[in-house]
C-alpha cells in the first residue's frame, strides 16, 4: 500500500503547510521538476519544486509563477525546496495551493534527500519511520504522567496502572468499556540511566494486537520521562506540603514556626487562596486510598493552578488553590479522574498564612455537611450553609430527639411522612404563599390548604405562631441533615 501525503510528510520530517484534498491521497511517485513537464503530473505524484536564485546572492524569484502550472495538473502534493536558504512559505503561495486543493509541503530541515523520499514511497505505512497516528494522538496535549496514561487507556480501551519503584500506585485509569481483568498481566519496567523508576501495565480482557503492542512499546520511554518529572515535582513539593501540614496542625508552637518559615521561604504565593477539602462520598477509604485519590486529582488541580498544593490531612484530601480558579471546571476535571464519588467543601478565600487553619476548618465542615446532605460530586461552600453549619455542631442524639418531638409522625419513613415534609418545605420556600407552594407541588391551592390544615392539627399552629413555625422549620433542617435526602 502506498503512503498518503500526510504519512510521507511525517516520515520525512516535513511540515504540512496547507492541508488540501491531496493530504489523504496516496503517493506513487516522486518527481523533481527539473526537465519534467507539469503535464506529466497528476494524482499519486509528489512534485518536488526546486526554488533557487538565478545567481548567488540574488533574491529568490517569485514562487507563485513556478507553482501555477504545477498546481494546474493537480498532483497529490507539492514540495518546495528553497536551495541553500531557510525561507518561510510565502502567503500567496500557500493561498494558491489551498485554492487548488493540493497539499503544499515545506521542509523542516534545509537539506533534504530526494532519494530518501523515493525510498519512502515504496514503503508501506506500517513500516514508515516516526510515530504512528495512534502515538501522535497519545502525545497530543499535556505530557504529564496521568494525562499520557489516560490517553493510552482511552486509545486501547484498557486499564492502565503505573507504580513507582517502591510499588506505590501512582495511576489507575480505566478506558472506555474497560473491564476488570487479571492483575497478573505483563509488567513493563520504566528504566532511566540503568535504574528502574517504576513500572506500568496495560490490562485488557482481549489480547493486544501487534500494532497496539508497538504503541505500548513506543509510549514506554515517554512514560519514563513523565515519571521522572513527576518524581522531581513530588520531591520539590514535599517541603511545602510539610509546612502546610504544620500550619494546619494543632501544635501551636509548630504552627507558629511553620508560619515564620513559610514567609521566609515564600512557600505560599502572595495571593488570595482557597481551601478545598475532598471527602469520599458513601464509602470508607484507607490512608493509602486517600493518597491514591490525591495523586489522581493532582493533575487536574495543576492544570488550572500550577502553584497549587495537594496533600492528605486529617482523613481527607486538602487542596490550596488560587481563589480565582473556576471551581466548576476544576471539580468536573477531578470527577473524571476518580472512581469514587466525592463531597467537596470550600472555605472562604484568605490571604494571610495565619488564616489558613480557620479556612481549612471551614472547608472541612462544608465537606462533612455536604456529605451528610447527599451532595455527591458537587461543591458545598461554607458561606452557603447558613444556619445548617450551626445545627450540625449539635450532638446527633439531641438533633434526632428534637426532630421526633417537633415533627412527630412527619419524621417517619413512610409515604405520608415524606409527603408531609414536602408540603412543609414548599410552604417554607415560598415564605408562606399557599398559591405558590401549591404550584411548586403541582397541586390545586385548595388541596394544598387541606393538607396544610391537617398538618397544623398534628404539629400545632405553625402558620399563625412564629415560634412554632421556627421550631418546625429547624426540625426540617435537622431531619434532612441526619436522615433525609429528598430536600
Amino acid at each position: 500500500m502506498r503512503p498518503t501525503v500526510a504519512e510521507l510528510a511525517r516520515a520525512a520530517d516535513l511540515e504540512v503547510v496547507t492541508p488540501g484534498e491531496g493530504l489523504d491521497g496516496r503517493v506513487d511517485t516522486v518527481r523533481v521538476l527539473e526537465g519534467v513537464l507539469p503535464e506529466t503530473l497528476g494524482p499519486g505524484v509528489l512534485a518536488v519544486v526546486p526554488w533557487a536564485a538565478p545567481r548567488r546572492g540574488s533574491p529568490l524569484p517569485p514562487l507563485v509563477p513556478l507553482l501555477t502550472p504545477v498546481l494546474a495538473s493537480v498532483p497529490s502534493a507539492v514540495l518546495v525546496v528553497p536551495r541553500g536558504r531557510v525561507v518561510r512559505p510565502p502567503a500567496e503561495a500557500v493561498e494558491r495551493a489551498r485554492e487548488a486543493g493540493v497539499a503544499l509541503l515545506w521542509p523542516a530541515a534545509q537539506e533534504l534527500s530526494v532519494e530518501h523520499l523515493r525510498r519512502l514511497v515504496h514503503t508501506t505505512p506500517d513500516e514508515l519511520p516516526g510515530p504512528p497516528a495512534a502515538l501522535a494522538r497519545v502525545l497530543e496535549g499535556d505530557l504529564g504522567l496521568a494525562s499520557v496514561a489516560e490517553r493510552v487507556a482511552e486509545q486501547l480501551g484498557a486499564v492502565v496502572r503505573v507504580t513507582d519503584a517502591a510499588g506505590r500506585d501512582l495511576v489507575d485509569l480505566h478506558g472506555p468499556n474497560a473491564v476488570t481483568v487479571d492483575p497478573d498481566g505483563p509488567v513493563l519496567p520504566l528504566m532511566h540511566a540503568g535504574r528502574q523508576l517504576g513500572s506500568w501495565r496495560v490490562l485488557r480482557a482481549t489480547p493486544l494486537t501487534a500494532a497496539e503492542t508497538t504503541l505500548v512499546e513506543l509510549v514506554t520511554p515517554v512514560l519514563t520521562l513523565a515519571l521522572r518529572v513527576h518524581t522531581t515535582e513530588e520531591r520539590a513539593a514535599a517541603p511545602v506540603q510539610a509546612l502546610l501540614t504544620a500550619v494546619l496542625g494543632e501544635d501551636l508552637a509548630a504552627r507558629e514556626s511553620a508560619v515564620r518559615r513559610s514567609r521566609r521561604l515564600a512557600a505560599f504565593p502572595a495571593r488570595t487562596a482557597l481551601f478545598l477539602v475532598l471527602v469520599p462520598f458513601g464509602t470508607d477509604v484507607s490512608s493509602a486510598g486517600l493518597a491514591r485519590l490525591a495523586r489522581a486529582v493532582e493533575p487536574a488541580v495543576r492544570a488550572v493552578d500550577d502553584r497549587a498544593t495537594v496533600l492528605v490531612h486529617e482523613g481527607s484530601v486538602v487542596t490550596l488553590i488560587d481563589a480565582d480558579v473556576d471551581l466548576d471546571r476544576l471539580v468536573r476535571a477531578m470527577y473524571r479522574r476518580t472512581t469514587v464519588p466525592l463531597s467537596v467543601g470550600a472555605g472562604r478565600p484568605v490571604r494571610d498564612v495565619r488564616s489558613f487553619p480557620g479556612a481549612h476548618r471551614q472547608a472541612q465542615r462544608a465537606a462533612v455537611i455536604g456529605r451528610a446532605l447527599g451532595a455527591a460530586n458537587r461543591v458545598t461552600r461554607f458561606d452557603d450553609l447558613g444556619v445548617t453549619r450551626l445545627l450540625h455542631q449539635l450532638p446527633e442524639h439531641e438533633r434526632q430527639g428534637f426532630v421526633r418531638d417537633v415533627l412527630g409522625a412527619a419524621a417517619g419513613t413512610d409515604a405520608p411522612a415524606l409527603e408531609a415534609r414536602r408540603v412543609l418545605r414548599a410552604f417554607r420556600s415560598t415564605n408562606g404563599n399557599v398559591t405558590e407552594a401549591a404550584r411548586l407541588l403541582f397541586l390545586h391551592h385548595n388541596t394544598f390548604r387541606q393538607r396544610l390544615a391537617k398538618l397544623q392539627q398534628q404539629l400545632g399552629d405553625f402558620v399563625g405562631d412564629p415560634d412554632r413555625r421556627l421550631a418546625v422549620f429547624v426540625a426540617l433542617d435537622l431531619h434532612r441533615l441526619d436522615s433525609d435526602r429528598e430536600g
